[in-house]
C-alpha cells in the first residue's frame, strides 16, 4: 500500500476525524499487515502496547470463545492501551475475514 494509499483510508478513521495531517503523521510510522479470517491480531493477556486500524475486511473480539463484538473497516481496536492504559490485554481480536490494518505504537500515537 502506498503512503498516499496508507493516508487516505487513515483519514476514514472515526478517531482521526478526516485530519490529514494527523493521518499523513500516523501513516509515517505505522506498519500496514494483512489477516487472514480465524488469524489472531491480538492476543488477550499480551502487553497493551499499539492499536490496530482496520483498513479493510472486518475483526471479532473474543473472550474465552464467546464473541462478544464485531468491529469492521474504519474503526480502531487496541485503544485501551491509549485511553486506559491497560498493561495487558482484556481480549483477543481476531479476523473475521481478510483484513488490512495499520498498526502503531500507542506512545507514538500519543505524540500526534
Amino acid at each position: 500500500m502506498s503512503a498516499h494509499a496508507l493516508t487516505e483510508a487513515l483519514m476514514m478513521q472515526s478517531i482521526l476525524h478526516g485530519d490529514a495531517s494527523a493521518a499523513a503523521a500516523f501513516a509515517k510510522a505505522a506498519s500496514v499487515a494483512r489477516y487472514q479470517a480465524g488469524q489472531d491480531i491480538l492476543t488477550r493477556g499480551d502487553t497493551s502496547d499499539h492499536l490496530v486500524f482496520i483498513l479493510s475486511g472486518g475483526v471479532e473480539i473474543v473472550i474465552g470463545e464467546a464473541v462478544v463484538a464485531r468491529v469492521a473497516e474504519n474503526d480502531i481496536v487496541g485503544e485501551m492501551a491509549l485511553f486506559q492504559q491497560a498493561p495487558t490485554r482484556s481480549a483477543t481480536v481476531r479476523a473475521g475475514e481478510e483484513t488490512i490494518c495499520a498498526e502503531k505504537s500507542a506512545e507514538a500515537f500519543k505524540s500526534l
